[in-house]
């Protein structure tokens, strides 16, 4: 049940003083998500398209403090919860998604890889669990349509239509591998993300060194393929890089982060989607800190 203040802010939003309309703004943002519910109603009442376009603006500006809330509690937490960031970036783009409906998709994956695998196994043929229940049994594929399309890199949108680019089928792959306590990383090679299979686990380094020796690698955007450090020479050759260690060797969570968020930030319109691209900068300067 609302209070009459509420009630009262409500019918304020009509008022054409900006500086009135400010410290209404203020005022509901503050009250937070419980207050989400009864905007979406109030919007559905009114008939003055500045109010719609009002609720609209305070609806979001709540959903994203809350992001921004959520990513500062992943980066206090150490950044290892892959499953956390990823809902939080699809969320800053997608608001009616469910954390807890995406979190059971997910987990059915995950659980069908687990009752598969085992210690005796080698890493190849865990490998080949993964690639089985992910592409042939749940039926994950490259998109067809432009690879920097903006739904392609979202990993709730991947979930939803199993369609998606090297970004969102990468990072579900590495987000699978971590549940599963697999030693898979991610590379942030130039316009082709892929993932490591190493020996053992990396330590706790922010920037982690080619310590570790890589078994091999494994293409995400290619139904898992795993190939060896000489396809990455050639990629590299016939894209005239330099062939440095960190196209070969495991990159920490904030530069796969940064690397992600930026590969977005370009599929989006300058003009058309400026303030998308603003919070996501705001949400990259929050994983830095």
């Amino acid at each position: 049940m609302i209070s009459k203040e509420f009630e009262a802010q409500i019918q304020l939003l009509e008022d054409p003083d900006k500086q009135i309309f400010e410290i209404v703004r203020e005022q509901i943002v503050n009250k937070g998500l419980e207050v989400v519910p009864f905007l979406e109603q109030a919007w559905g009442m009114a008939l003055v398209p500045l109010v719609h376009k009002r609720i609209e603006d305070i609806i979001h500006e709540i959903n994203f403090n809350q992001i921004v809330y959520g990513v500062k509690k992943w980066v206090l937490e150490g950044r290892k919860d892959w499953f956390s960031i990823l809902y939080l970036l699809s969320k800053s783009y997608f608001q009616d998604i469910k954390k807890e409906q995406l979190q059971i998709e997910i987990k059915k994956i995950r659980n069908d890889i687990w009752l598969e695998i085992n210690d005796n196994l080698t890493a190849l043929e865990k490998i080949k669990i993964v690639n089985y229940i992910l592409y042939e049994k749940y039926g994950f594929t490259k998109s067809t349509t432009r690879k920097n399309s903006k739904t392609n890199y979202f990993i709730s949108e991947l979930i939803t239509i199993k369609k998606g680019n090297d970004l969102s089928l990468g990072l579900l792959y590495l987000l699978l591998c971590e549940s599963l306590n697999l030693p898979v990383y991610g590379i942030a090679l130039p316009g082709n993300f892929i993932l490591a299979y190493l020996n053992s686990p990396l330590g706790n380094e922010e920037d982690y060194e080619f310590k570790n020796d890589v078994l091999f690698y494994i293409n995400p955007l290619n139904a898992g393929a795993v190939f060896g450090m000489s396809e990455i020479d050639v990629y590299l050759e016939k894209n005239n890089l330099e062939m440095v260690e960190q196209y070969y060797a495991p990159a920490s969570n904030n530069t796969i982060l940064n690397y992600y968020i930026d590969a977005i930030i370009s599929a989006l319109n300058p003009v058309d989607d400026a303030n998308r691209i603003e919070e996501l900068g705001k949400i990259k300067q929050l994983i830095q800190l």
